[in-house]
């Protein structure tokens, strides 16, 4: 089956070879009757042989020459973060770039690539044949699309295996750009092999095994050709440093004090401008980078008239540029901010508080936050001072 179905084949009965393996173990013979302690097995393998089933002819083939990629990815996972960097190709365009000291440039730091977007890449000047070390070989000319994600992980995730948090970022990077990926061949470089193993092979470990399924059944859904590949850590450098950065901003509101404030102002938001899909108040959101269900990256690329009724938490030094946006974009926004009567953007604030459609309340701060990946940082359940909602209308 292997040279048709490829990782398929085993991707796909993994929970069969786990009785088989039973057999071997208890060296039953091959009438015998294998039993097992855990019912989900039992599940698992009567869904398997449901998939073969139904798929077996439908994938009993496999073309000569296998299609180019149009889309590549690389994804990676620290101790705190995930991320990842998807390429998009333009059609035909998907051709190496020649390796030629022409292609680089020395400066005071060494030797860097003539390609934008990329993080730094190496050379061994010495080689009589130079060769790139980065993440991958495509001259920027092929290039459509670039797309990045990040995403601080959670306390729980945080506890898990290096297997599954490469896995989960794999997942994270395909679900936040499966728009754009939808009807590809889709290239995903780990440097991680077990990770890479397993997501075109499978995993006898239940926690693994269903990453594996819900991205299979995932690229079937939207006609998604993945291919996995290892690649040394050197080759990842992109990922390896997106992977390495921590999102400091991604404290919010608590839930019940986001309920409150739709409570005493009567105003009800509908997008949120600073958010990802971990802490978002509203179903349509603005993200810092590419994640499940975004709305767009970077708020102040859109605009936030018309139907939009946002609700704005921005971090203490996009006050300023938020409300600047709002009023060039002429929409409304429910808007918190501290208290910082020192601050840049308090008198800035204060200036509006005359306009008309502008109102203000005034209220305790203690159990308004909720922490993000910064301990530290002052918007905790334990906020000094007080916060302020603003009203703010610029559509007349």
């Amino acid at each position: 089956m292997h040279p048709v179905l490829e990782g398929l084949s085993t991707l796909r009965s993994k929970m069969l070879q786990t009785f088989v393996n039973i057999r071997h173990f208890h060296e039953l013979p091959w009438e015998e009757k294998i039993s097992s302690d855990f019912n989900g097995l039992f599940t698992k393998s009567k869904d398997e042989l449901v998939f073969w089933q139904k798929e077996l002819a439908k994938l009993n083939f496999r073309p000569f020459e296998q299609p180019e990629p149009n889309c590549m990815g690389w994804v990676d996972a620290s101790d705190h973060s995930i991320g990842g960097v998807l390429v998009k190709i333009k059609p035909g365009g998907c051709e190496p770039m020649p390796v030629t000291m022409d292609n680089w440039v020395l400066d005071g730091a060494g030797v860097l690539p003539r390609i934008r977007n990329c993080a730094r890449m190496q050379v061994d000047v010495f080689s009589p044949n130079p060769k790139k070390i980065t993440d991958h070989d495509l001259d920027p000319n092929v290039v459509q699309e670039v797309f990045m994600v990040h995403r601080n992980l959670s306390y729980a995730e945080k506890a898990v295996d290096s297997n599954e948090r490469e896995l989960l970022a794999a997942l994270e990077l395909i679900l936040g750009c499966l728009q754009s990926i939808k009807n590809s061949v889709f290239t995903l470089h780990f440097d991680n092999i077990n990770a890479a193993t397993i997501l075109e092979k499978g995993s006898p470990k239940f926690r693994l095994q269903n990453y594996a399924i819900f991205v299979a059944n995932l690229c079937k859904q939207h006609n998604i050709v993945i291919r996995t590949v290892w690649i040394p850590r050197c080759l990842n450098n992109v990922a390896d440093i997106i992977s390495k950065m921590v999102d400091y901003d991604d404290y919010t509101v608590e839930e019940e004090f986001f309920k409150f404030a739709i409570q005493i102002t009567g105003y009800v938001p509908n997008f949120d401008r600073f958010a990802n899909n971990w802490n978002s108040k509203c179903t349509q959101f603005n993200s810092l980078s590419y994640c499940v269900g975004s709305g767009g990256v970077d708020a102040f690329n859109y605009s936030w008239a018309g139907k939009a009724k946002n609700w704005l938490f921005p971090p203490p030094r996009l006050i300023i540029p938020a409300i600047l946006h709002l009023e060039k974009c002429k929409g409304t926004g429910l808007l918190i901010i501290p208290q910082w009567k020192s601050a840049a953007f308090y008198p800035f604030l204060m200036s509006f508080i005359t306009s008309k459609g502008t109102k203000r309340w005034i209220l305790p701060g203690k159990n308004v936050f909720r922490r993000g990946a910064d301990n530290t940082t002052c918007f905790g359940p334990d906020f000094v001072g007080n916060v302020e909602l603003w009203l703010l209308d610029f559509n007349n």
